[in-house]
């Protein structure tokens, strides 16, 4: 029976999902369900609104309202006469269509009040004799899109049979306390507890829930941006076709479409979609509107040698269980796996695979979609109406329009793709670049030919000590050392590892605290032809022996008496006192520089042999970036067994900055380094961002401005730490860095 006037019931659970979300985007105008038909012929503009107000008076939907008691929404029927059917007559306007839309965007962008107010409204649009819209908007918390197709046909029917002096009782909608009914007995029953359990069997391993989530995507304040492209009947009918020949409907190829536009786009193996399903099991709830429809999660796993026979096979898969589940709240999910809301699915694919075939006696209808709710990452609509129509709505927050376009363009190759392919074809042959995109990246991206030096660091630091002798190369333990003074005491470190028996293609290791002695041994090294194998002296012996032994080190710098598994320790010390010319050892752009090994986040540290040319080249680019002025100074803070650190050294004795050296464990005391950076003027200096966190959150570090840039590599940089950065720094630079050990290469 239907719901007594007035009497309050609890929301169902997709209406309160719905309530809250809109309450925590008030402004946003787009939590409707919004269509108009347009009706071609002359109607009988009385009967048409008979039918209208006999439709509010039967869709107790309709006339649903809310109200807050003790904190808690509830809900009830409203009386029928206070929902007016106005007649907007527009046919005296230069531009009626035009005329048209703007009154209904106007009508869309008023604010509701659900707090009483009504959840629906609806309009009969006069452009001429022969054409008029029927225009219909209900609010999401009472209405999903299922039951778009169910008034409008109830529009229909009720116009026709007053037409024709039928009754109109025949076909009467349902009262909605049938769905009321009906989610009460669901979230009473054992039913929910069983598909919860569905639901995290399915994804509790999802890579997203088990790192805690990404946070990509954020809640909707605003209505979505939309692109709409069209795909003609013939076409359409192909695509109807191709689904039969591989097997499935045409809503399975374009969710399989969906899912593998997903993969190729981000590269990943486990693909989750999001489609719209109504949440309903009971054939009498079926013909009901109201707001009940869920999200099923759907969860593919394709890498490129999947085929598309296979692909359709899970996708079917995917659909038939999920759809046994169905009822299960996507919201409690996230809640479940303890992430954020919309999390799952960046990307939702709805298909609509049914026409508007509806007539007014005899006239034809075609219907227009305004506004089917709001949007929080991607959205692909897929509507079977004369043809296909494709909307594709995107979250204003994250997207533009060119967006949304690329999306649908994409998105359409990809289902023509899967459309004409064989079931054997593998995935990994879908293209969705177009021809000019794949221009700009094979070709122009790809244009990065550049001249690169074959000089040696060695090399080009004995250059700059040539222009510039005098000027100052390193503080560092209290003291300030010259171009010329730290050539001639690499020069002897050098000589004195030659007379070891260290020549070309040699790995020397050096294990040595921070300080200036460091740096002259790094070119000692280098000056002899060798390569440099950092071992930082914090670590463990017995891997340090290792690392040694590894590398094919023969011989250590270190202080005297240190042991490395019985390689030739050599003491800085012992060069004291010898000649201080250079040795003139020549080597090539190819030969190898330093040996670093990796963190081991990928398996076992291993190490790397870098060239010279690769590492000269690096630092070219950084010079071209940042420019580093003669003078300029940079502070070197990281540890020399991580690769940031080679830039640190070499970038100022290259180009005639200063290298300022941090005092050994000062990397890790943000005050200290807050206060060296303003002594000695730092210009530039690189963070870790959980350092730089720290560092930020020390109060001397807004004495830094005059810092010039900041590097940040590592590790992730939050958002939140850039805006942290910025207010702290105000016009500091920043450059968020990623490059791996195996190679001399930042991005």
């Amino acid at each position: 029976m239907a719901a007594a006037h007035g009497e309050l019931h609890e929301l169902m659970s997709g209406q309160l999902a719905m309530w809250y979300a809109q309450r925590f985007a008030p402004g946003n105008w787009s939590f409707r369900i919004a269509e108009y038909m347009e009706i071609h012929g002359e109607v009988d503009l009385e009967l048409l609104e008979r039918a209208a107000r006999r439709r509010v008076d039967e869709v107790e939907t309709f006339r649903l309202r809310f109200r807050v008691v003790d904190g808690v929404p509830l809900q009830y029927v409203h009386d029928a006469a206070d929902y007016p059917v106005p007649l907007v007559d527009v046919s005296a306007e230069p531009d009626p269509r035009a005329a048209a839309d703007a009154w209904m965007r106007a009508d869309l962008h008023r604010a509701v009040d659900l707090d009483g107010g009504p959840l629906y409204g609806t309009a009969l649009i006069k452009l001429a004799d022969d054409l008029t819209y029927w225009y219909t908007w209900v609010h999401h918390c009472a209405m999903d899109g299922q039951g778009g197709m169910l008034i409008a046909t109830r529009a229909a029917e009720l116009y026709t049979a007053l037409l024709e002096g039928r009754s109109v009782e025949d076909g009467a909608v349902a009262p909605v306390s049938v769905l009321f009914d009906a989610d009460r007995a669901y979230r009473e029953s054992a039913d929910l507890d069983q598909d919860r359990r569905y639901w995290l069997d399915r994804l509790a391993d999802l890579p997203i829930v088990t790192a805690g989530g990404s946070n990509r995507l954020r809640r909707a304040q605003h209505a979505p941006l939309r692109h709409t492209d069209a795909v003609g009947q013939e076409e359409a009918a192909d695509l109807k076709a191709a689904a039969r020949r591989l097997r499935t409907s045409l809503a399975g190829l374009a969710i399989a479409a969906a899912a593998l536009y997903q993969h190729r786009m981000t590269g990943e193996r486990d693909v989750v979609v999001g489609i719209p399903v109504r949440a309903r099991t009971g054939k009498r709830e079926m013909g009901v509107p109201g707001m009940t429809s869920n999200i099923l999660p759907l969860r593919l796993t394709i890498d490129p040698g999947t085929t598309t026979a296979g692909l359709l096979r899970q996708t079917s898969q995917a659909i038939r269980e999920g759809l046994r589940h169905q009822r299960y709240r996507y919201e409690d999910l996230h809640t479940d796996l303890r992430i954020a809301e919309g999390e799952l699915c960046g990307l939702l694919v709805n298909v609509m695979a049914f026409d508007y075939d509806l007539r007014f006696g005899d006239c034809a209808v075609t219907a227009h979609n305004l506004s089917t709710g709001t949007v929080n990452g991607v959205r692909i609509d897929l509507y079977e109406r004369s043809g296909l129509q494709v909307n594709v709505d995107v979250n204003p927050d994250l997207h533009d329009l060119r967006a949304a376009s690329d999306v649908s363009r994409r998105y359409l190759s990809v289902l023509r793709w899967l459309a004409t392919a064989a079931g054997e074809d593998r995935v990994g042959g879908v293209e969705i670049l177009d021809a000019d995109e794949r221009r700009l990246v094979v070709e122009e991206w790809n244009d990065t030919g550049a001249e690169v030096s074959s000089e040696s660091l060695a090399g080009l630091f004995e250059a700059r000590v040539a222009e510039s002798p005098d000027a100052v190369a390193v503080v560092g333990d209290g003291v300030e050392v010259s171009f010329a003074e730290l050539d001639v005491r690499a020069n002897r470190v050098a000589r004195l590892l030659v007379g070891r028996g260290v020549g070309v293609g040699s790995v020397v290791g050096v294990c040595l605290e921070r300080g200036v002695d460091l740096v002259v041994a790094l070119l000692g090294v280098l000056k002899a032809g060798a390569a440099y194998l950092p071992v930082d002296p914090e670590l463990p012996a017995d891997r340090a022996v290792v690392m040694v032994a590894d590398a094919g080190a023969c011989w250590v710098v270190a202080e005297a008496g240190a042991d490395f598994g019985g390689v030739e320790v050599v003491d800085l010390d012992e060069a004291v006192g010898l000649p201080g010319e250079r040795l003139g050892v020549v080597v090539s752009g190819l030969a190898a520089a330093y040996v670093m090994f990796t963190s081991g986040s990928t398996g076992r540290p291993k190490g790397v042999v870098v060239p010279h040319a690769g590492v000269v080249n690096r630092l070219v680019w950084m010079q071209e970036r940042l420019g580093l002025s003669p003078g300029g100074r940079v502070l070197q803070k990281t540890s020399f067994g991580f690769d940031v650190s080679v830039w640190e050294f070499f970038w100022p004795l290259l180009w005639g900055g200063v290298l300022v050296l941090a005092r050994p464990g000062g990397h890790r005391d943000a005050a200290y380094l807050a206060e060296l950076i303003r002594r000695e003027r730092v210009d530039v200096a690189h963070f870790v961002p959980s350092m730089l966190e720290v560092f930020l959150a020390e109060p001397a570090a807004a004495g830094c401005g005059g810092l010039r840039w900041v590097v940040c590599s590592g590790e992730v940089l939050p958002a939140y730490l850039v805006r942290r950065f910025f207010e702290v720094l105000g016009g500091v630079g920043l450059e968020n860095y990623y490059g791996p050990t195996e190679a001399s290469v930042d991005v």
